[in-house]
């Protein structure tokens, strides 16, 4: 049957049971106790009997399961983007980032039977264990603990509230924009981004770029970005490819004429709708600004991390007119510094939930 009952225990829909699960530890995580005689602090636990002032749900074992088997679909995602964006101003970062659920919940006790709730006598499997093994956190109260970049910003606070909507979000950018090219070929061809993976991303769609012409203000996303990236990895977004290939010697990962940038452009990286990085100033035409790369490049500084204001002392620059006269960039003596960006060594961090 789809759905079951129990006598302690009912059991929804099979495609709606990590839409319930990732409500609850939504509830888990939101309402701490911390606004005196107005909220419990409501606790997922596999022994829910046992949490002072009747404040438990349960069971957590059983909720990390149906999280694992009934993963986010689109339509969760959506409307967790409508509820942030439309009503609450905040998101359930359970549905964000799936993986976050293990790492601060922990794994599953033995399951004693049908119905019949989870071994309280077995020590639950350590929450904020770090996946490099380099570390552990004592207690998610303490502490959360990951070598992943979006999970060490993704919490603050245990409240997710007190500040703005997108401040809310707290999503931190798993692409980094690491340089742009205005080439130097008919047309002022090749015209190129390059962003560069900080960790894997299993799905492109929910990132894509902007470009801010002649200091004009954001067009908001024009390119959206499709498929997967895996850490390590660079992605080149070309005006065209017939003379990317020619400058660079292989095909860009995605084309568009909308990268029609030359040399006085702004461009913003988005995800989910948000500006995550930033290249230049969007309402400001770039000709004759420090960060100006008519006929050159800028890119970016190794170990430099994404963020939605420019910092130009982030980058270094080509100065106008650099390529002029280059057919390719291996024989230029302004060569573009392609694909030689590197990130900060990845360390584990806690992150204070108090």
């Amino acid at each position: 049957a789809d759905t079951e009952k129990a006598p302690v225990s009912f059991l929804p829909p099979a495609d709606r049971r990590g839409d319930v699960a990732r409500a609850i530890l939504y509830m888990d995580l939101r309402y701490d106790g911390d606004e005196g005689s107005t909220t419990m602090d409501l606790v997922v636990s596999d022994c829910p009997e046992t949490v002072p002032g009747g404040a438990g749900m349960g069971y957590l074992s059983q909720l990390l399961q149906w999280h694992l088997d009934d993963p986010p679909d689109d339509e969760e995602k959506q409307r967790n983007e409508k509820v942030c964006t439309d009503w609450q101003g905040n998101r359930n970062p359970f549905v964000d980032y799936p993986d976050l659920a293990s790492i601060y919940h922990g794994g599953s006790r033995p399951l004693l039977g049908d119905g019949l709730g989870y071994d309280c006598t077995v020590p639950p499997p350590p929450a904020g264990s770090c996946s490099d093994g380099s570390g552990s956190c004592s207690t998610k109260s303490e502490c959360l603990c990951s070598s992943s970049a979006p999970t060490r910003n993704l919490i603050e606070s245990n409240k997710l509230r007190g500040q703005s909507p997108i401040s809310r979000m707290l999503q931190a950018s798993q692409l980094i924009i690491t340089g742009v090219l205005d080439g130097p070929l008919t047309g002022g061809l090749a015209k190129m981004i390059e962003l560069f993976a900080l960790e894997d991303v299993s799905d492109l769609s929910a990132y894509g770029i902007g470009v801010a012409n002649n200091g004009g203000g954001t067009d908001g996303q024009e390119i959206t970005l499709s498929g997967s990236a895996n850490a390590g990895e660079f992605i080149t977004v070309s005006y065209e490819d017939e003379k990317f290939l020619e400058y660079f010697g292989e095909i860009p990962t995605f084309t568009s004429g909308k990268v029609s940038i030359n040399g006085d452009d702004a461009v913003e990286l988005f995800f989910n709708g948000q500006v995550v990085d930033l290249f230049g100033d969007i309402g400001v035409d770039g000709t004759g600004q420090a960060w100006e790369y008519m006929d050159g490049w800028a890119y970016r500084k190794s170990e430099s991390t994404p963020g939605s204001t420019f910092e130009i002392s982030e980058w270094d620059f080509s100065g106008k007119n650099a390529v002029d006269g280059c057919s390719t960039n291996d024989s230029c003596g302004s060569s573009f510094p392609f694909k030689t960006f590197q990130p900060s060594p990845t360390e584990c961090q806690c992150v204070y939930t108090q």
